[in-house]
């Protein structure tokens, strides 16, 4: 078992140094078909490790009654938040750069979450308390109406065309 042998620390760094070969490989290799299948196996290493190392470290910070807690929110700010600001910054890049440039993007972040990783000597991550900027202010927005799920559901189309699939994404 990877996580007792090498600890939770490790695998995570392992996953995300991974994570930074794999996304300047396919970036840079895009006409080689070898290397991007190799880069694409990656993947599998990638999320599988992050995912074990992470869900470890949240069962340790999040103790007896409190590990459903700590693995929704886990999934809520890791695949949830960070799928959709992934997602929303890669289209953007992507849509004003060209894509090695998304690749080399994604490539610095887990390089800067590699960094993080590292920096830590006793295997788990510290908190650290970070205010937020006394000019940032959060808004809700609720509309004045209520729409039941099923109805609005029902105005959307059936399909979506690709073209305005990706550019949706893309802003």
């Amino acid at each position: 078992h990877l996580l007792e042998r090498f600890g939770a620390r490790r695998v995570l760094l392992a996953s995300l140094g991974l994570a930074v070969v794999r996304w300047l490989l396919i970036g840079t290799f895009v006409a080689e078909p070898v290397i991007l299948i190799l880069a694409q196996a990656l993947h599998a290493a990638t999320f599988g490790a992050f995912h074990a190392g992470a869900i470890h470290l949240t069962h340790h910070y999040f103790t007896g009654r409190l590990q459903g807690r700590g693995q929704a929110l886990f999934g809520s700010l890791v695949y949830g938040a960070g799928g959709a600001v992934g997602s929303l910054g890669s289209g953007f890049l992507w849509s004003i750069a060209e894509p090695q440039a998304t690749f080399v993007a994604s490539s610095l972040v887990a390089a800067l979450g590699f960094t993080i990783a590292w920096l830590e000597d006793d295997g788990f991550a510290d908190v650290v308390r970070m205010d937020p900027h006394p000019d940032v202010h959060p808004v809700v927005l609720i509309p004045p109406t209520q729409l039941q799920t099923t109805r609005a559901r029902a105005l959307l189309p059936a399909e979506v065309p690709f073209s305005d699939a990706s550019h949706n994404v893309s802003r």
